[in-house]
Order: C-alpha cells, then sequence, then structure tokens
C-alpha cells in the first residue's frame, strides 16, 4: 500500500441473495524514515588572483530515501 490513508469495502452475498453490511477498513502507512544527504567535504582554496574571493563550482550532496527524495539544498 501507498503511503497515505486506504479504505477497503468488504462486502459478502450468501448463496440466498442477502448481501452483509459493509465494512470498511481503514489502511494507513505513514513514512517515519529521513531522507540521508551524502557525507561532504570541506573545500579549502586560495582567492582568486585580482580578487578578494574564489569562484567554486559546488555541486550538491546526493541523498536517498525511502520515498521520493526532494532537492537539496544549502544555504
Amino acid at each position: 500500500y501507498p503511503v497515505g490513508t486506504t479504505n477497503i469495502t468488504w462486502t459478502v452475498t450468501d448463496d440466498n441473495g442477502n448481501e452483509a453490511q459493509p465494512v470498511i477498513q481503514t489502511v494507513t502507512v505513514t513514512d517515519d524514515q529521513a531522507p540521508v544527504i551524502a557525507a561532504v567535504e570541506a573545500i579549502n582554496t586560495t582567492a582568486d588572483a585580482d580578487t578578494c574571493g574564489a569562484m567554486i563550482e559546488i555541486v550538491p550532496p546526493a541523498a536517498t530515501d525511502n520515498c521520493t527524495v526532494g532537492n537539496v539544498n544549502g544555504t
């Protein structure tokens, strides 16, 4: 069953065509597993020539989860 709530309606009819009152069973699946972000390493570099800073390409680390994982955000 997927994460969320699913209702199952159970019915039965006997050989004489008599129907029982339907019974509803609720199945609820929750996702309690937090996503995991891959380890990252420190970046140490020197300033670019004639600049008080450096142009660095930062690639977000990979993330995994038992369900769909969103975008990895850095601040």
